[in-house]
């Protein structure tokens, strides 16, 4: 573990991390700090939201309005879902989870994937058949859904969820600096580029500034 990284806390779901992503990737050249990727639980499991117009239209709010702020793609067909559909984000978290046991590494370029798979190609990534055309080289596809799917996987994304919460973040994308044993929250929502770099490196010299900014929240309120 680096003595200093940047632990960013998002959702492969969350249309805002999908706006932060191009954001997150700069500051990771500016700063040359890894990321450490900490899923946050957007919506898993009982906490999912049934497909339907009032879920559509929030939807089609939310991702024209992160499309304007970050540029970021969307496939606005994938907002019409099948009746009975679910907007659970278990099961790719479930899927992140095991990846970063397989190939430890690997998990942030996956997540990554999954995110322009699901809001820039329209694939459901909620369904496991979607998951082996995302994985890196060298994975055994049919080995790794199996244990993706599994109560181990399960337990291991509610582990990072519950981190999540302890350290207080309700919404994302948030982004954590931290120095040794300290942590500082920079920002619990999106943010463009150049004031992110600047209080990331600000806290680094003083150890104190935050940005807030959009966010997907868990309490239904943000997307």
């Amino acid at each position: 573990m680096a003595d200093r990284a940047l632990i960013y806390v998002a959702d492969v779901m969350c249309s805002w991390c999908w706006g932060f992503a191009p954001a997150l990737a700069a500051l990771e050249e500016a700063t040359g700090l890894p990321v450490e990727l900490v899923q946050g639980g957007l919506a898993p499991g009982e906490q999912g939201r049934p497909a339907g117009p009032k879920m559509t239209e929030f939807l089609r709010g939310c991702w024209t309005q992160v499309h304007e702020a970050s540029g970021q793609p969307f496939a606005m067909e994938g907002l019409e879902k099948p009746e009975g559909w679910v907007y659970d984000t278990e099961p790719p978290a479930m899927a992140v989870a095991t990846l970063r046991a397989q190939a430890p590494g690997e998990e942030l370029a996956f997540f990554h994937r999954l995110q322009e798979a699901f809001y820039a190609r329209n694939v459901d990534v909620t369904d496991p058949s979607s998951w082996p055309a995302l994985l890196p080289d060298g994975i055994d596809a049919a080995a790794f859904v199996a244990a993706a799917t599994g109560p181990a996987a399960k337990k291991a994304a509610w582990t990072e969820f519950i981190q999540a919460r302890k350290w207080g973040v309700s919404g994302f994308p948030a982004l954590i600096v931290r120095d040794g044993a300290e942590l500082a929250l920079v920002t619990q929502g999106w943010a463009p580029t150049k004031p992110l770099v600047e209080a990331v490196t600000g806290w680094l010299e003083t150890r104190g500034a935050r940005l807030d900014g959009e966010v997907c929240a868990t309490d239904g309120t943000g997307c």
